[in-house]
């Protein structure tokens, strides 16, 4: 017993913990040509990119979600991402979780590729999202995105979906009130 105890805690001692990596994002201030949002903050939004071990797919060091206006609508807009693989793959799905200026959670966005991607191959999306019910508020206060590919399924047919746990305590230095919930999209989220 004593020994099957042991083996248990070196299995979950040396499991591999998600890497996070960071970046600054654009301003919060906004031109929108006859306004500026949130014209006098100085706040710039922060991307955070998580990497989880087993995944065989990372999203680029400048992933992220910025606030734009197109078309009489706010938009939430994939910053300049690619994704790279380092086995072939048919289909991903990235998501996206924004927090607001008071962190608190906005939104989880997901964006899902079916796409032939061979090994060592790269992905370069252009994912844009409805702010949901058009709302100033939330274009206004997004200031932090986590990022990270939720799911692969490889070229034989594997699927293999990220560890939430990781991506969760990833996460949970930043914003410790995260929960297993907020991780997935839900309805209202945004309209891809």
């Amino acid at each position: 017993m004593k020994t099957l105890a042991m083996l248990l805690l070196v299995l979950t001692t040396t499991a591999s913990a998600a890497e996070l990596r960071s970046r600054p994002g654009d301003p919060l201030k906004l031109p929108l040509g006859y306004v500026v949002l949130n014209e006098k903050s100085t706040l710039t939004r922060m991307h955070y990119v998580i990497d989880v071990p087993g995944i065989p797919a990372k999203l680029s060091e400048v992933a992220g979600i910025n606030t734009t206006y197109s078309d009489r609508r706010y938009i939430w807009e994939s910053t300049k991402d690619d994704v790279t693989v380092s086995e072939a793959v048919t289909a991903l799905e990235v998501r996206f979780l924004l927090i607001d200026v008071f962190g608190d959670r906005i939104a989880t966005l997901s964006a899902t590729e079916v796409a032939d991607i061979p090994a060592d191959g790269q992905l370069y999306p252009n994912w844009r999202w409805n702010v949901r019910f058009d709302s100033e508020a939330d274009a206004k206060s997004m200031h932090t995105t986590f990022g990270w590919v939720a799911q692969v399924r490889k070229a034989d047919g594997t699927v293999v979906k990220a560890n939430e746990a990781q991506v969760l305590q990833a996460i949970k230095p930043y914003l410790p009130s995260v929960k297993a919930a907020d991780l997935a999209p839900k309805p209202a989220d945004g309209e891809k």
